[in-house]
């Protein structure tokens, strides 16, 4: 409803003051991120072209792993928390790069990724 639409205008007032600058970081990521997962061969709406600091991916139809699993062996290993069942039949995951992922976390999701899935 909207009795948290304040709470969520002060925090994007705090995000705009205090971490504007920090968008460009983040969106690098995420194009990194993308390059990296496209090249390998995971499908991605609009060919891995990412506007912002979220991606969108699919699993390769030669991945080791299912989409029910990926998810948790991702966290369990890797430490990289993904979400996924977007799109018709629940095929694709959501990546989002912020102000807490780092380029070690940027390297753990792609390496992880990969690793399990190819």
């Amino acid at each position: 409803g909207m009795r948290q639409a304040g709470v969520m205008a002060s925090m994007g007032m705090y995000a705009l003051t205090n971490h504007v600058e920090r968008l460009a970081e983040d969106h690098a990521r995420a194009e990194r991120i993308a390059a990296e997962l496209h090249n390998a061969g995971f499908p991605m709406p609009r060919d891995g072209k990412v506007d912002t600091n979220i991606l969108f991916f699919a699993l390769p139809e030669n991945s080791k792993v299912t989409k029910e699993e990926l998810p948790k062996l991702l966290l369990d290993k890797y430490n990289v928390l993904i979400a996924g069942g977007y799109s018709k039949g629940g095929r694709l995951f959501r990546l989002v790069t912020h102000m807490d992922v780092d380029d070690d976390g940027v390297d753990a999701a792609i390496n992880g990724i990969i690793s399990l899935c190819l």
